[in-house]
């Protein structure tokens, strides 16, 4: 006959390790802040040309694994990571969104902390 309190018990203990575990991998995110064209260099009032129409992402995040961080949370790599996988002749973005994310729980220990900047690819056309 099997014990009905040890059942009860280990499904109490199943139920409550996934409530953690939801908890511990819970991120949140804000938007930080958004822009008509976003580049390496201020840029006079000029034309600017799109170069496609889906918006590139890129990311620079940090990643604790056992209190040890991992990586670097910053713009610059994500602005870094983006032009990466920009089409040539990229100068910066347009209609950019820049956001943060970083976990609710466990942070300093599995926690990851990211950087996002989000942008239509475009070129500065600069006449001289």
């Amino acid at each position: 006959m099997k014990n009905p309190i040890y059942k009860s018990v280990s499904k109490s203990g199943l139920g409550l390790a996934v409530i953690i575990l939801l908890l511990a991998t819970a991120n949140c995110k804000s938007t930080l802040g958004t822009g008509k064209f976003i580049a390496t260099q201020e840029l006079p009032d000029s034309k600017l040309e799109r170069l496609s129409e889906e918006k590139i992402e890129g990311r620079g995040c940090r990643q604790h694994i056992f209190f040890v961080p991992v990586g670097e949370q910053s713009y610059n790599a994500a602005f870094a990571d983006a032009m990466s996988r920009a089409p040539e002749g990229t100068t910066g973005f347009m209609s950019a969104e820049m956001e943060t994310s970083f976990p609710l729980f466990a942070g300093l220990m599995f926690g990851r902390y990211c950087a996002v900047m989000r942008g239509y690819p475009a070129r500065a056309n600069i006449e001289r």
